[in-house]
C-alpha cells in the first residue's frame, strides 16, 4: 500500500521513468512533472510529503521552483530535494542556501537514493508531529479548566434557564414562545458541545501524565445516556421523538464519565444528521460492571461509503456539501477510543450505518 506522496520534477523522461517506479516500489506514489511551471500548477491544487527537483528546474527564472515553495503558506515546510550532476556544487550551494534541504548527486545509486528519500520523509513526520504538539499544548493551555469554566458555566446557566422559562404559566398564548426556547436550547447546547471537543481535542494530543485522564466509579449509564438524549427529543415540542432507544442496564460501570458523554453525544448526532427523516436512529446500549457496547444506527437517503481511517479533525468527511460533513467529534470519538482502548468502528449495510464503541474495562 502506498502511504507516501511526493512531486518529482525532472525534464528527462528516461529519469523520470526510471525514479518512478523505483519509487513506487519503495511504495511512495509519486506525481512527475516536467518543469517548474507544471510543477507550480500542480502545488496550486495538490499536496505533497516531499518535492524531488532537477537542479536546472529549481533555478528556472521567474518559475524558480525554491522560492515560490519556500514563500508559500501552504508548502514552505515541504522538503525539497535536489537532483543534481557532478561539478554543480556551487549551484548546489546556492540552492541549499535557498531553503532546499538535501541533494542527490547523478549518476545515482538506487539504494542510497531510496535511503535519502526515506530518511527526509521520516524526519518531515518527526517535525509535523512536534508541531501538532506544539499546537495542542497551546490549545490545551488556553482551554485550561478556567477558561472552561468560563464558558461552559454560562452556556449551562442558558440551557437550565429555557428549560425553566418553559414552565412558566401563561406562556403557552405567547405565538412561537417554545420555538423560539427551543432555539436558544440547541444553540447553547451545541455551544457547549463544540468547547467540550476542543478542550478534548487538546487534551488528548499532549503528552499527559496518567492523573491528566480521570476516571470515576459507579458510572449509570443508563442516566448519562438518557441525559445526553433529551438534548435531542424537542421537549419543547411535545416531545417530538428523534431516536428509538434501547437499553440494558446491568450494574455499573467503571471509566470517565466525561468520555462517555462525548461518546454518546457524538455518535447520536452524527446519525440524526445523516438520517432519513422517515426513520429514527436506533440506539442501543448494554452496558455491565466494566464493560459497554454502544451503538447507533441509521437510515440513509442513499448509499454512501463512510471510511473511519478518513476521519480527520476540523475537515469536511467528504465532499457533499448538503451535509455539514464528519470532522472533530467523530474524530473526537476515535482518539477517545485509541487512548483507552475501545473499539470504534462504522459500518456501512446498504442504505443504513452502523456507529459502534465496544468498550472494556478501562485501559488506564
Amino acid at each position: 500500500m502506498n502511504i507516501e506522496k511526493i512531486l518529482l520534477i525532472e525534464d528527462d523522461k528516461g529519469t523520470r521513468q526510471a525514479l518512478t517506479i523505483l519509487l513506487e516500489l519503495n511504495e511512495i506514489t509519486t506525481t512527475c512533472a516536467e518543469g517548474p511551471e507544471q510543477a507550480i500548477k500542480l502545488l496550486e491544487t495538490e499536496s505533497f510529503r516531499l518535492i524531488l527537483c532537477a537542479l536546472n528546474a529549481a533555478q528556472a527564472g521567474e518559475t524558480n521552483l525554491l522560492y515560490y515553495v519556500k514563500n508559500n503558506l501552504k508548502h514552505y515546510k515541504t522538503p525539497v530535494v535536489i537532483l543534481a550532476s557532478e561539478g554543480e556544487e556551487s549551484t548546489v550551494r546556492l540552492a541549499l542556501a535557498m531553503g532546499a534541504e538535501d541533494y542527490i548527486l547523478k549518476p545515482i545509486s538506487g539504494k542510497s537514493f531510496i535511503s535519502t528519500i526515506k530518511s527526509r520523509l521520516e524526519i518531515k513526520k518527526k517535525y509535523d508531529d512536534f508541531l501538532t504538539s506544539e499546537i495542542n499544548a497551546q490549545v490545551f493551555s488556553l482551554l485550561n479548566k478556567n477558561f472552561n469554566q468560563e464558558i461552559l458555566t454560562p452556556l449551562n446557566g442558558i440551557m437550565n434557564a429555557t428549560v425553566l422559562l418553559e414552565t412558566l404559566e401563561g406562556t403557552e398564548s405567547i405565538d412561537g414562545y417554545n420555538e423560539l426556547l427551543n432555539v436558544i436550547h440547541v444553540s447553547s447546547f451545541r455551544m457547549q458541545r463544540t468547547t467540550q471537543n476542543l478542550s478534548t481535542y487538546a487534551l488528548l494530543h499532549t503528552e499527559l501524565s496518567e492523573g491528566q485522564v480521570l476516571s470515576a466509579d459507579g458510572i449509570i449509564l443508563h442516566d448519562v445516556l438518557m441525559l445526553i438524549a433529551g438534548n435531542y427529543e424537542n421537549r419543547f415540542s411535545h416531545g417530538q421523538k428523534k431516536l428509538d432507544i434501547s437499553i440494558v442496564q446491568d450494574g455499573s460501570w467503571h471509566g470517565p464519565e466525561e468520555f462517555a458523554k462525548i461518546i454518546f453525544t457524538e455518535l447520536i448526532d452524527n446519525a440524526i444528521k445523516f438520517s432519513n427523516q422517515a426513520y429514527l436512529p436506533v440506539v442501543k446500549l448494554e452496558a455491565f460492571k466494566g464493560s459497554f457496547n454502544f451503538s447507533v444506527t441509521n437510515s440513509l437517503k442513499e448509499s454512501i461509503n463512510f471510511n473511519a481511517e478518513a476521519i480527520s479533525p476540523f475537515k469536511k468527511f467528504h465532499n457533499d456539501l448538503s451535509r455539514n460533513g464528519l470532522g472533530l467529534g467523530l474524530f473526537i470519538v476515535k482518539a477517545i477510543c485509541e487512548k483507552m482502548g475501545y473499539t470504534f468502528a462504522m459500518i456501512p449495510d446498504g442504505r443504513n450505518i452502523t456507529f459502534s464503541v465496544e468498550a472494556n474495562e478501562p485501559l488506564i
